[in-house]
């Protein structure tokens, strides 16, 4: 799987995430097209935000 190497590809990446939160809702089936891509999409921007936006960690 390619993972997001720019900030350009992660905020294009982020509209369409925005877009398809506004179609997939809890009663969308799991093998809706909209819900698979945003599921993927959300894999890989969480990817992207733990490497380049890690939280400070509790001590």
């Amino acid at each position: 799987m390619k993972l997001i190497s720019s900030k350009a590809e992660y905020e294009a990446i982020m509209t369409r995430v925005n877009e398809l939160a506004e179609i997939v809702d809890d009663n969308t089936p799991q093998t809706d097209r909209n819900y698979i891509e945003l599921d993927f999409l959300t894999d890989l921007v969480v990817a992207y935000e733990k490497e380049h936006y890690p939280t400070a960690e509790k001590t």
